[in-house]
């Protein structure tokens, strides 16, 4: 059974969800690193479906924790609007966002103002989740590298040093607000504005921190730039 004939079976019988699925066209999108994307491309509208990776779990991901953070920003028009998440969190669909990935290499003045609006937008949202450990977060990554055999690629010293001021500062008493955690390749530029897709790894983290992600801080903060760079490096090296 082809992608296609499997989707189109699947969601035929999906009780609660009406579209009919044998009237989309439906082609592959893009595969990241953790999740196969495909566009559910109808007579008058678009849809894309996301089938989710297996190892989100290993990866951080709480794809419960996901589904409340998209059901809390439909309001606020940051994010697609959500169609349908199984309740195995095994698929997710959401509006098609037509427009193009920002470059963050050519971000412009402008912007940076709208981005930095977009983000206080979100962080606005008051969203019932626990304070994100990124101390818990980086050492389950730390322990997977060591399964792997990849932590030799890094320097230990650098990183027992760092994991122990992670440890304080997570241990601080900073107010945590809605963080994305991954905005680099999940920005949409659309005519109007921007919309930010992929919310799997957010949670009520260190406000800065997306700021920091995309160059925009208004505020040096070598830690948090620090702490970035350890989490895209130590993802890579898991992903690939």
């Amino acid at each position: 059974m082809n992608i296609t004939t499997e989707i189109k079976t699947y969601f035929k019988n999906v009780k609660g969800l009406d579209i009919n699925f044998d009237n989309a066209e439906i082609t592959y999108l893009k595969q990241g690193k953790t999740n196969k994307s495909y566009l559910l491309d109808f007579t008058n509208f678009r849809l894309v479906l996301r089938i989710n990776a297996d190892n989100s779990s290993d990866l951080g991901i709480n794809r419960v924790n996901e589904e409340i953070i998209l059901n809390a920003l439909n309001d606020i028009a940051v994010s697609p609007k959500i169609i349908y998440c199984d309740e195995s969190y095994k698929y997710l669909i959401y509006e098609y966002v037509e427009g193009s990935s920002l470059d963050i290499k050519r971000i412009t003045e402008k912007d940076k103002k709208i981005l930095t609006n977009l983000i206080l937008r979100y962080q606005g949202v008051d969203i019932n989740l626990p304070k994100f450990d990124y101390y818990g977060y980086l050492s389950k990554y730390l322990d997977l590298l060591k399964k792997q055999n990849n932590i030799k690629k890094f320097d230990s010293k650098k990183l027992e040093s760092f994991l122990i001021d992670l440890e304080k500062f997570q241990k601080e008493d900073w107010i945590p607000r809605l963080v994305h955690h991954d905005l680099v390749t999940n920005i949409i530029k659309t005519n109007n504005s921007f919309k930010i897709l992929d919310w799997e790894y957010a949670g009520n983290g260190f406000p800065s921190f997306d700021y920091h992600s995309l160059g925009i801080s208004p505020n040096n903060d070598p830690f948090i730039d620090q702490l970035i760079n350890i989490l895209n490096n130590f993802w890579y090296e898991i992903t690939n």
